[in-house]
């Protein structure tokens, strides 16, 4: 797993990890978050940025994440992001709280 830090004047105000999957060439993003007091900022979109650079530097050519039903601001980064709705995978599959995105690389 990798993580990726965003600091402003000295703290942190996102943060992510991106880790590979058992597809080939399909890694997954986790742990997207964002401090409360830094939302607004691009913070996190600056993450999510990285993060698909390194997914890119590794060779994958596809990223998938999850988020909750009730992360309307996380939905609309996504979609704004270029992320379109999935299928629901892995241990998401039966959970009724999670929205499931991927990105072609």
């Amino acid at each position: 797993m990798r993580d990726v830090d965003i600091v402003i004047e000295g703290r942190a105000c996102a943060c992510g990890a991106i880790q590979p999957t058992e597809l080939d060439g399909v890694g997954e993003i986790k742990r997207l978050f964002t401090r409360s007091d830094a939302r607004g900022r691009g913070c996190v979109r600056a993450v999510l940025s990285r993060l698909e650079g390194i997914a890119r530097d590794e060779g994958w050519g596809d990223l998938r994440l999850s988020t909750g039903t009730r992360q309307p601001e996380a939905i609309v980064l996504y979609e704004k992001s270029g992320w379109t709705r999935i299928l629901p995978y892995g241990s998401y599959i039966d959970d009724q709280w999670s929205i499931c995105f991927g990105k072609d690389l």
